[in-house]
């Protein structure tokens, strides 16, 4: 509901915990259908043309971001706190993200065509997938779903996507389709999920509106406040995907293949903290601004709760590894189960991130937040350019944790602004404490 005494939305508990529901739903119904779905695609194309079409897609989440311009979060905490301005500022972010969208595409195809070496059935490949990112706008309905925590929206689009695509998938393999079959069927996918977010919040769309709720200051504002957002979001993702995108140059498309089936199970553990962060998000904004001691007490209840899920996560997944690759995804992938146990104890760092990201954020520290995730990036690189050829897939998996614990943990410290916030991270460690006092967190967050 909304103040009466100013303009910024006030979420209830009751409001997160439906909120999370919906977002654990969402992430439960990947797991039964849609995960099932890509383990299927991927025993049918075999790790080699998995690992083509693994490479194309991380070149897509990384030039999506860049789309996007790291104004999620910015436009969410915009919306939530200035709700009598919506149409104004998401018109504005729109036309941004159609110019950053329409940057990255041109940058990356003249990189794919022109001074990349790979077969042309790779970067055709590679083109397709890449397509959908000129539709990044269309994400702005997703957004104001999340802002209003209305993920309800957002699920039921996914869940309709995720069973329509689905089937279009199951026919595909039922029909021996190639990899540029299958390259076509996740652009579409793509269009139409980010197509359906921006019908469900049933926006004008004709140019004489669009023209009237454009505002210069607003576009140039959004520019100086997200570009340190936006290259903080693209390095993060860089750190997760690069790994992939450096396998798929110096090794080979079947060593991307497998090191790929490893990823997809960690990153499905990964979303999860995603999921709750994102829903506790709009009322941590609230609380900057009525209440920052209760605020910062529930961000040590969400660091406890996540860490102690994280470790559940991890230990379940670093036991039972051998078998979750075997029967997922086939024989074919068995040796993905060493980087998966390595790759699931980033989960906890992956959770700590999401957490810091946000309090970066709320205390105006993007320019921090950029640097943070450069140095993370920069040491993946590094680690990755001297030892993935000589020691294999596995060095991408440590390389990635150790990029995580930097970023996520180590970096806090160095800087006084943000030392509380490793302490509080810190204190997320002593699960014997939560555990003891499980119910008090649960209650201060849900």
């Amino acid at each position: 509901m909304r103040s009466r005494h100013n303009s910024i939305y006030l979420f209830d508990k009751s409001s997160v915990r439906k909120n999370i529901i919906w977002l654990i739903s969402d992430k439960i119904l990947k797991l039964l259908f849609g995960t099932l779905i890509n383990i299927l695609v991927a025993r049918f194309l075999g790790p080699e043309v998995f690992g083509i079409l693994s490479y194309g897609l991380a070149i897509y989440i990384l030039m999506s971001t860049f789309g996007q311009f790291g104004s999620k979060d910015y436009l969410i905490q915009k919306l939530t706190l200035e709700p009598d301005k919506i149409n104004k500022n998401l018109i504005t972010i729109a036309v941004l993200m159609i110019l950053t969208s329409i940057i990255a595409f041109i940058i990356t195809l003249f990189y794919i065509v022109y001074l990349s070496n790979l077969p042309f059935i790779n970067k055709l490949t590679i083109t397709i997938i890449l397509s959908a990112v000129l539709t990044q706008f269309l994400m702005i309905g997703s957004f104001l779903n999340e802002a209003r925590l209305n993920s309800s929206k957002n699920v039921r689009i996914n869940f309709i996507i995720m069973v329509l695509f689905g089937l279009i998938k199951l026919i595909a393999i039922y029909l021996g389709f190639g990899i540029l079959g299958f390259s076509t069927i996740y652009l579409m996918e793509n269009i139409f999920t980010m197509l359906l977010y921006f019908l469900s919040v049933k926006l004008r769309y004709d140019i004489r509106w669009i023209l009237e709720n454009f505002d210069r200051k607003v576009f140039f504002t959004t520019i100086a406040e997200c570009w340190p957002l936006c290259f903080s979001a693209l390095s993060v993702v860089a750190y997760m995907k690069i790994d992939q995108i450096m396998i798929g140059e110096l090794l080979s498309s079947r060593d991307l293949g497998v090191y790929s089936a490893a990823v997809k199970i960690s990153e499905f553990f990964y979303i999860f903290g995603a999921a709750i962060v994102a829903s506790v998000f709009p009322r941590l904004i609230q609380k900057s601004q009525t209440d920052p001691q209760k605020q910062q007490h529930e961000l040590l209840s969400l660091s406890k709760i996540l860490t102690l899920i994280a470790i559940i996560f991890t230990a379940f997944v670093f036991m039972f590894s051998d078998f979750i690759v075997h029967v997922t995804f086939g024989k074919e992938f068995d040796d993905a189960a060493n980087s998966l146990k390595v790759h699931m104890f980033a989960c906890v760092f992956v959770y700590q991130g999401a957490i810091g990201s946000r309090w970066y954020l709320l205390n105006g520290l993007g320019n921090l937040l950029l640097i943070r995730s450069v140095s993370a990036l920069c040491l993946n690189v590094i680690l990755n350019y001297l030892l993935l050829e000589k020691y294999g897939i596995v060095v991408a998996a440590y390389t990635t944790l150790a990029s995580y614990i930097l970023s996520s943990l180590l970096f806090d410290a160095v800087d006084r602004r943000t030392r509380s916030l490793f302490f509080l991270k810190l204190n997320g460690f002593n699960i014997i404490e939560t555990i003891t006092r499980l119910r008090s967190y649960l209650s201060a967050i849900f």
